[in-house]
């Protein structure tokens, strides 16, 4: 036997990239002024990306500013990284896929409609 090979209904490690995979990165910094209607009494959950019928979602804010109804999702700073990596999306894709699609993003809350751009 092979120990190299997976055994059936093992996980699998994603596919090498090639020179012909693109990337499509996106970090999410804040999401400014949200609509005080609905939104004005719960955090946002996550910011989803979705694109090529998957998405990516980052983690809860890490804060919220003290203007208005806006949340910080990156820790900043010019050398800080992203802390937990929670604000940095990232879908991997041939680029003749992803060249002509239209990401959406979504502003995800657990008690109310999300937001939704593109």
């Amino acid at each position: 036997k092979n120990p190299s090979k997976r055994m059936q209904g093992q996980p699998q490690e994603p596919p090498e990239p090639t020179s012909l995979d693109g990337r499509l990165n996106a970090t999410i910094l804040s999401c400014y002024d949200l609509p005080d209607d609905t939104h004005s009494t719960s955090q946002p959950k996550s910011v989803r990306m979705d694109c090529l019928g998957t998405f990516v979602e980052t983690g809860p804010p890490l804060a919220k500013h003290k203007d208005g109804n806006s949340y910080k999702f990156h820790a900043g700073g010019k050398n800080s990284g992203d802390d937990d990596g929670s604000s940095a999306l990232s879908l991997s894709a041939p680029l003749s896929m992803l060249y002509p699609v239209v990401a959406t993003f979504r502003v995800t809350f657990d008690d109310s409609d999300d937001l939704i751009g593109q």
